[in-house]
């Protein structure tokens, strides 16, 4: 074979070897569990178009207390597009340390730490409103748990179920958002509760109920689906004054 033809066929060989490393180098990231990316270290946020203050919250794993008492906001604790809002400040034990003193008792637990991993440890500090509502709730949906609280720094349960299944809220309260510009979520849900508690629905086909609206006890609120999920499922999640709590604890 000639010099000049071996040449010309080694490049064409490296030049194929390193668009396929390039290729596999920027394969796309699974989105199932983008919600697990949590910059807790940030120190303030640009409003996005969609956010609610409760969303922000959410994504931050943060009170919305006390995001609104380091912004100086009052409910409805309105924000807007472009407004830079401070996510340091107040603590959220602070915040709702009047709240939480009303309906405690004189053997309640503290608080749980943000993003605690241990699943139902003798030694993990679990919020007095968990032992209020163990059991009490009924599930959302009935599925097969593909991920449970803890597990590879999930904050729910993932339960896989057909597209299309009922979602249905665990309890009355209000929508306090609805949509999908919360990364790794989806088409999501969140209620708020009672007792500073919270849930959220993601990952849905399609939401049955607006921003701003009220919800009852085992209403169905979206139909489940694979929004920004390899796979179709339901991701459930509870939160008590910002902090994820294993919904195991709630649910009947």
């Amino acid at each position: 074979m000639p010099i000049k033809t071996y040449c010309i066929l080694s490049l064409l060989l490296s030049s194929c070897l390193l668009l396929s490393g390039c290729e596999s180098s920027h394969a796309p990231a699974p989105v199932a569990n983008g919600w697990a990316h949590v910059n807790s270290t940030q120190h303030s946020y640009v409003v996005q178009p969609g956010d609610t203050i409760y969303s922000i919250a959410w994504k931050f794993a943060k009170s919305y207390q006390s995001i609104a008492a380091a912004n100086h906001l009052i409910a409805p604790y309105t924000v807007t597009p472009g407004q830079r809002l401070k996510l340091t400040g107040r603590s959220s034990s602070s915040v709702n340390k009047v709240a939480v003193k009303a309906r405690a008792s004189s053997t309640a637990a503290p608080v749980v730490k943000p993003l605690a991993p241990a699943v139902n440890s003798p030694t993990t500090k679990v919020p007095e409103i968990v032992a209020l509502g163990k059991g009490h709730f009924p599930w959302p949906l009935k599925g097969k748990i593909i991920a449970s609280f803890g597990q590879d720094g999930c904050k729910g349960l993932d339960i896989a179920v057909p597209i299309g299944t009922p979602v249905k809220a665990i309890d009355a309260g209000s929508v306090v958002y609805a949509g999908d510009n919360l990364h790794g979520y989806g088409q999501l849900l969140i209620i708020k509760h009672e007792h500073d508690l919270m849930t959220a629905y993601a990952h849905n086909s399609k939401l049955l109920v607006k921003e701003g609206g009220a919800v009852t006890a085992g209403q169905v609120i979206a139909l489940s689906g694979d929004s920004e999920s390899s796979t179709a499922m339901l991701h459930f999640e509870v939160r008590q004054a910002g902090h994820p709590v294993n919904p195991l604890n709630f649910l009947n």
